[in-house]
């Protein structure tokens, strides 16, 4: 059943990666290159493309973290890490699971006040001549969070697997 459960969270993050943020990236890519374009070659920049653009990359970043971590992609330091043991390895990771599961949890409970707030009506706006609403990035940091939380239970059981079978390298 643990396994199912895991298996789960694995497609779901890997199905969100691969079927809607990586969508986000050719999108960022097109608003990027339009006010380029516009700016330099037609002098006739937008109040939009800056902020679109920003908001683009936070969800890319945020709503990505999850499948990073699905495949272990996240950058570390690997002075002593990369030199244990698969077992050595998992133990380590059981070890700064508190300190990833407090980020989280921060990024949770921060982020859901902020969308909450941001869905009040009057709706929250940047304070910038285009003024977009705030809750689409919210909803991203809120399901990003999330998601990365599913991926790191998961890990964090699969870590407990290895710690405790004494599976070498």
């Amino acid at each position: 059943m643990i396994e199912k459960a895991l298996s789960v969270i694995d497609r779901v993050n890997r199905w969100s990666a691969e079927y809607f943020v990586a969508y986000l990236l050719p999108v960022l890519m097109v608003v990027v290159v339009y006010e380029v374009v516009g700016r330099y070659l037609f002098n006739t920049p937008t109040e939009w493309a800056f902020e679109t653009s920003y908001f683009l990359t936070g969800a890319l970043t945020i709503l990505g973290g999850a499948y990073l971590l699905l495949y272990n992609a996240h950058v570390r330091v690997d002075l002593f890490w990369g030199r244990f043991s698969k077992r050595g390895q998992a133990i380590t990771d059981l070890a700064t699971f508190v300190f990833f599961a407090l980020v989280v949890a921060i990024l949770l409970w921060w982020g859901t006040a902020a969308l909450w707030n941001s869905l009040q009506p009057p709706l929250e706006h940047t304070e910038t001549p285009w003024a977009p609403v705030l809750w689409p990035i919210r909803t991203a940091i809120v399901t990003g969070a999330f998601l990365l939380l599913l991926q790191g239970v998961a890990k964090f059981i699969r870590d407990f697997r290895t710690a405790i079978t004494k599976e070498k390298k």
